[in-house]
């Protein structure tokens, strides 16, 4: 099945599988550009940086870096966790920056030119530290944007940091039932005040003002389950990717 999709304002956008391929997708033809193979599940993808290459998560602990102008993959080693990376996130403000979830809990931000240690653990909350861990769960979801950084948890809950200090923000997000793998996508990431994210739940996209915590369905609903979505930067498209496979 198709576990994530991710829009690249060039005009393509990738898709990842239980699998381990890796697509990148001509959008104007809808048609197949170029493929990888990864050596487990991958379990998202987050396009950006130069050449538009595709980090993708796996399922074996590492982020991969697929370049689409070339078949190469290269691994990146990512400190010494072994937890399996369940969500990616390349920053759109820096070319090198990218964020990673994990099934432990864990959310890191990374320097990809120098990837032996993190250069940000998101981990605190409040007066304490949570050693290392944003959310009690897996993460299954991650959005990095210029100065914040927005996690879900399978058990429905959502995080917004700042992605200078790694200090947990209050807000008045909403807790949902349950959230599975996604892939979430914001309008306007620089000014996440005024901005939203789009979050799969259940059979719909459902669109969450990060100011209010107010959500309404963004999509209607379809058979089965959302599994991704993902916003075109520059239009007003938005990808959704159902259980199905379509």
């Amino acid at each position: 099945w198709i576990c994530s999709a991710a829009w690249h304002d060039v005009g393509l956008f990738a898709t990842t599988t239980s699998d381990g391929k890796v697509t990148a997708w001509d959008a104007s033809r809808l048609e197949e550009a170029v493929s990888w193979r990864v050596p487990c599940e991958a379990s998202a993808a987050s396009v950006g940086g130069g050449h538009c290459r595709v980090a993708v998560a796996c399922r074996d602990g590492s982020v991969r870096l697929c370049d689409p102008l070339s078949t190469r993959v290269s691994p990146l080693e990512i400190g010494s966790n072994s937890s399996a990376a369940t969500a990616v996130s390349r920053a759109r403000h820096c070319i090198f920056s990218l964020c990673a979830g994990r099934h432990d809990g864990s959310a890191r931000i990374y320097d990809v030119r120098s990837t032996s240690r993190p250069v940000l653990t998101l981990d605190k909350h409040g007066d304490t530290t949570r050693v290392g861990r944003a959310h009690e769960r897996d993460i299954v979801g991650v959005h990095f944007a210029a100065r914040f950084a927005i996690t879900a948890c399978r058990d429905g809950s959502l995080g917004l940091w700042d992605a200078f200090s790694g200090i947990r923000i209050p807000t008045h997000l909403p807790k949902f039932p349950s959230l599975s793998m996604l892939s979430m996508a914001s309008p306007n990431p620089l000014v996440p005040s005024d901005a939203c994210v789009f979050i799969p739940v259940e059979g719909a996209v459902r669109v969450v003002d990060l100011n209010t915590g107010k959500h309404a369905a963004a999509t209607p609903s379809i058979d089965g389950r959302v599994r991704a979505c993902s916003l075109r930067p520059s239009k007003a498209q938005i990808l959704v990717v159902g259980d199905t496979g379509t």
